[in-house]
């Protein structure tokens, strides 16, 4: 029943918080049942850091891709994401803030706090719970 009611929560807070922005993305839940705990990867809607184009007004690409550094890198040079860069700082601090709100959401929705047992942003935006 928990984890039925927890999937519930977080799906709907997390197709509640796409629809207010640019581009909503349909959440996607996987579940690992090789135990009795069940653990939800919740993918959230932003692009992570080592893909993020720059879309959000007033927060810098910080993909190799997008990014001002890469333009200016030398041809053939070998480009590596800066995590300690003020871009990657303030989009990673962007990304804290969503994940946060989801999860207070989907929180008060199921009348539980919920910590995340892991928080990913580099590659993949989402968070794991039980």
């Amino acid at each position: 029943m928990y984890r039925t009611k927890l999937l519930a929560a977080i799906i709907a807070v997390v197709s509640f918080a796409g629809s207010a922005s640019l581009e909503a993305k349909s959440p996607q839940v996987t579940i690992n049942k090789s135990s009795d705990k069940t653990t939800y990867i919740v993918q959230l809607e932003h692009d992570p850091v080592a893909s993020y184009k720059g879309d959000v007004k007033s927060l810098a690409a910080t993909s190799l891709k997008y990014s001002a550094k890469s333009a200016s890198q030398k041809p053939g040079a070998r480009a590596k994401l800066d995590m300690k860069s003020a871009p990657v700082v303030a989009y990673k601090k962007f990304l804290g803030n969503q994940r946060a709100q989801v999860l207070s959401a989907a929180a008060k929705v199921m009348k539980n706090e919920l910590q995340p047992n892991y928080v990913y942003d580099t590659v993949f935006n989402g968070f794991a719970v039980d």
